[in-house]
């Protein structure tokens, strides 16, 4: 399962709605996010810090 399939964001990708600067609610893909094509258990096991850990 990717990051993205569990991401909160993920809405704001399907529907191309993206972020600009970081804090934005919505998707980060354009600011650098590799959760479309990361394998990652962090939707079973959470966020370290609220930000990453794969």
């Amino acid at each position: 399962k990717t990051v993205h399939e569990g991401c909160d964001r993920a809405g704001y990708y399907e529907q191309a709605d993206f972020a600009h600067e970081y804090g934005s609610p919505k998707c980060i893909v354009k600011l650098g996010c590799w959760g479309p094509v990361v394998n990652c258990n962090v939707t079973k096991r959470g966020w370290m810090a609220g930000i990453g850990g794969c």
